[in-house]
C-alpha cells in the first residue's frame, strides 16, 4: 500500500466534505432531505474512482457503480482491496436510481439507513485503501488561504486532543480573520464591507453625556431630550451593525441561517488580532459535541471557498495597481 500523496489527500478531503454536506442535507425537513441521497452517492462514487487511481487499476470509462467491488478486488489486482459495504452501497445505488431516474421519493427511514451505511463504508474502507483513518482526513486541505487553513488545522488538532472549546474558538478566529482579509486587500474599500467597522462603540451613557448641553432645561427642548436621543442612537447603531454583519455574509453567498447557527454554537472571541491571545467568553454550561464542531468546521471552509471565489472582484483596477519595480 502506497502512502497517499498531497493531491490524493486533497481529493479525499473533498469527498469527506461532500459526505458531510449529504449528512447536513439528510437532517433537513422533507422534501429538502431528498437531495442527501445524491450527495451520498456522489461521495461514494468519487471515493471508488480515487481508489482505482490510487491502486493504479485499469478501468473502463463505462464501468458500472457496483462493478468497482469486483474490479478493485484482489482477484483482479495484485494489490487489490476487498472493499466492504457492497450490499449497503447496492441499496444506496438502487435508492439513488429510483429517485433520480424514476422520481421515487426516498423515505425518512431509507435516508437514515443510507446515512449510517455511508459512515460504515468510509470508516472501514479509507484505512484499507489509503492507510489513514477516515476521521483523520482533514477537509481543511481544500482551503486555498494559507493562514485560514493553518488556523482550521490547529482547531482540528486541538479538538482531536480533547479541548473542543478552544477548538471552537479557533474556528471563530479563522472566520473573523477571513473577513479582516477582505477589508485589508480591497480598494478603496471592500464592496463586501458596507461601511467601516465600529470596533469600540460608545456606551449609551457616554453618548448622553456628549449630547447634553447647558440649555437642556430650555422649555423648547423635549423633556430628557439628550437622554432619549442617546437611547435612539444606540438602538439605530445596533440595527446598523447587525445589518452590516448580515449583508457581509449574504453578499458572499453564505446562508445567513448557517451563519447564525455558527454564531450560536461558538464562543465569543474578542481582542486585537496579532497583538496578544484573544479572549474567549462562553456560558458555564457550554459543551459543544462532535457534530457541532463538524458543522462549524465545514461552515468556515465554505466561507473560505466563497471568499476565494470573490477574490478577483477585490483587486484594484489596473490603473490603480502599483507597478512592480
Amino acid at each position: 500500500m502506497t502512502t497517499p500523496d498531497p493531491q490524493t489527500m486533497k481529493r479525499l478531503a473533498f469527498i469527506r466534505l461532500l459526505h458531510q454536506q449529504g449528512i447536513d442535507q439528510s437532517r433537513l425537513p422533507e422534501p429538502l432531505t431528498f437531495t442527501s441521497i445524491l450527495s451520498f452517492h456522489d461521495a461514494v462514487e468519487l471515493f471508488l474512482i480515487l481508489t482505482g487511481e490510487h491502486l493504479q487499476a485499469t478501468l473502463s470509462d463505462r464501468i458500472q457503480f457496483m462493478q468497482y467491488w469486483t474490479e478493485l478486488g484482489p482477484r483482479r489486482l495484485a494489490n487489490g482491496v476487498d472493499l466492504s459495504g457492497r450490499v449497503a452501497m447496492d441499496r444506496l445505488n438502487r435508492l439513488r436510481n429510483a429517485f433520480k431516474h424514476a422520481g421515487a421519493m426516498p423515505g425518512a427511514a431509507a435516508i437514515e439507513q443510507a446515512r449510517a451505511d455511508l459512515a460504515n463504508f468510509f470508516e472501514d474502507n479509507t484505512p484499507k485503501v489509503f492507510g489513514v483513518a477516515y476521521d483523520r482526513v482533514d477537509m481543511t486541505e481544500i482551503v486555498p488561504q494559507n493562514q485560514t487553513r493553518d488556523k482550521i488545522k490547529k482547531a482540528v488538532a486541538t479538538n482531536f486532543g480533547g479541548d473542543r472549546i478552544e477548538a471552537m474558538a479557533l474556528l471563530v478566529e479563522a472566520f473573523d480573520e477571513l473577513f479582516a482579509e477582505v477589508d485589508r486587500h480591497s480598494y478603496p474599500s471592500s464592496p463586501f464591507s458596507f461601511g467601516r467597522r465600529i470596533h469600540h462603540p460608545l456606551r449609551e451613557y457616554d453618548i448622553h453625556s456628549i449630547l447634553r448641553q447647558p440649555s437642556d432645561q430650555d422649555s423648547r427642548m423635549p423633556i430628557r431630550g439628550a437622554e432619549k436621543l442617546a437611547e435612539e442612537f444606540d438602538i439605530v447603531r445596533d440595527i446598523a451593525l447587525s445589518a452590516q454583519d448580515a449583508l457581509r455574509v449574504m453578499v458572499l453567498g453564505i446562508d445567513y441561517r448557517e451563519y447564525e447557527r455558527f454564531r450560536q454554537l461558538t464562543p465569543s472571541v474578542y481582542g486585537t488580532f496579532g497583538v496578544s491571545k484573544l479572549h474567549r467568553s462562553h456560558s458555564d454550561d457550554y459543551a459543544p459535541d462532535q457534530s457541532e464542531f463538524d458543522f462549524c468546521q465545514q461552515f468556515v471552509i465554505t466561507v473560505a471557498l466563497r471568499y476565494a471565489e470573490h477574490q478577483a472582484y477585490l483587486d484594484p483596477p489596473s490603473w490603480k495597481q502599483v507597478a512592480q519595480p
